[in-house]
């Protein structure tokens, strides 16, 4: 990952993989995608910091379901580069249980695995109110939300309106 990276900066100097001189140097946007976990290894400290010395203009988040899970990454990051946090509503206590083996088991806590099962059949809206949650929790922390669920208009208005709103000076 670090070699691609290097490689998308270098072609955006205009320096092609051999060394060559572009006839136009390129202009991606180099974004990585990171585990936002309660607890990184110094390895993973490590490999972010790679990354975003490689040339990575921004990250984005694996699911976030605690807010205390961004801090280890944005001490690492130090305001580098921009965060975007992903929300992913939860449709169920199985789904949930499935993202704890995936991603780790203390990234989805207990509290929010219990909410899941105690509303059943209304899991998918449950999941729906912690994600609203916790667009309120990290939106200040991060540069912006990626919901992985735009496909609920509902939840998509719910999340944005959570969301601070920049003073507007209207003189």
């Amino acid at each position: 990952m670090v070699e691609l990276i290097e490689l998308l900066g270098n072609l955006n100097e205009g320096i092609d993989r051999h060394g060559l001189r572009l006839e136009t140097p390129t202009h991606f946007d180099i974004g990585v995608r990171i585990r936002a976990v309660p607890r990184l290894t110094a390895a993973d400290r490590t490999r972010i910091r790679r990354k975003i010395d490689a040339g990575a203009h921004f990250i984005v988040t694996s699911p976030v379901y605690r807010p205390e899970a961004l801090e280890p990454l944005l001490d690492v990051i130090d305001g580098d580069v921009p965060v975007v946090a992903t929300l992913h509503a939860l449709g169920s206590a199985a789904e949930a249980n499935l993202l704890r083996h995936e991603l780790a088991p203390d990234c989805i806590p207990d509290r929010l695995l219990h909410r899941l099962e105690r509303a059943a059949d209304g899991a998918a809206q449950e999941g729906g109110n912690i994600a609203v949650e916790m667009a309120a929790e990290i939106a200040t922390a991060t540069q912006g939300l990626l919901l992985s669920r735009s496909d609920r208009p509902d939840l998509v208005s719910r999340v944005k309106n959570v969301l601070p709103r920049p003073v507007v000076n209207s003189q």
